[in-house]
């Protein structure tokens, strides 16, 4: 607990915070949770006039709903110290000026507050890197890209790259990959290496293929991956499968592929 607490006057500084938090929305038992967090005792001394009902009435103006206001507050109740004016609303309007619909700032503002709390100009860096890399501003992935962009240093991407190259993958292959699904550079290299081996050494599928469905690399393999495709195995065993059976499925009008064997 932060020691300058025990300064506060109970009656006219910390009372009328525990009544604000509870005038929106947060049980009795929620709001302990919420002001004892990880470096949110500072809650109780920021202003409620300055900051925590500006930084409230902002929030419930990108998420619309009350109670996405609640339950961003119960997972990550630091976002009530963020700077609404220097830093969250000119990202947003970057945002906005890139063409992303209301939609999508909301669904990068509920899914990676903290990706909106990067400095401006860095912020902007990485919006316009994800427009130069052909993501749709009208779809979730670009929210995922914008948040890679932001958050991992570029060497740090180019190293994520070099592991998935040590399979063959070409350098447009990788980024289909990342545009496919772009969280897949936050995989760790041993998560990366372990899943690819599995499926290309073990398995036999080409790595292109599973390049082209990356979301299998954050299935767990003990418990999803294993499992599902020991089945596999027995079915072409058995011959009660083509032996041509692929990773993936071709869907609809898409080009690309989509997971359908590990994910089904």
């Amino acid at each position: 607990m932060d020691p300058t607490i025990l300064f506060c006057n109970p009656q006219k500084t910390i009372l009328p915070k525990l009544e604000f938090f509870r005038s929106i929305g947060l049980s009795s038992t929620d709001i302990p949770r919420v002001i004892c967090a990880s470096y949110c005792q500072a809650l109780l001394s920021r202003s409620l006039e300055n900051q925590l009902i500006p930084c409230y009435n902002f929030l419930k103006s990108v998420l619309f709903l009350n109670q996405n206001v609640i339950k961003m507050l119960k997972s990550r109740p630091r976002v009530l110290l963020f700077n609404v004016e220097k830093v969250l609303a000119p990202n947003i309007a970057t945002l906005r000026e890139a063409g992303v619909p209301q939609s999508v700032i909301s669904f990068m503002m509920y899914r990676s507050p903290s990706t909106l709390y990067q400095e401006s100009l860095k912020f902007k860096e990485g919006v316009n890197k994800a427009i130069e890399m052909v993501f749709n501003p009208q779809r979730s992935t670009f929210a995922h890209a914008v948040q890679v962009l932001c958050d991992m240093h570029e060497s740090t991407f180019e190293q994520k790259k070099e592991v998935y190259g040590r399979w063959g993958l070409s350098n447009d292959e990788i980024l289909l990959a990342f545009r496919s699904h772009p969280l897949c550079m936050n995989l760790s290299e041993e998560k990366i290496m372990e899943t690819m081996d599995f499926l290309v050494n073990k398995m036999g599928w080409q790595a292109t293929v599973v390049a082209r469905c990356p979301v299998v690399l954050f299935f767990n393999m003990e418990r999803r991956i294993i499992p599902r495709c020991t089945v596999v195995k027995i079915l072409l065993t058995k011959e009660l499968v083509k032996k041509d059976l692929r990773l993936t499925t071709q869907r609809g009008s898409v080009p690309g592929e989509v997971c359908e064997q590990i994910s089904g």
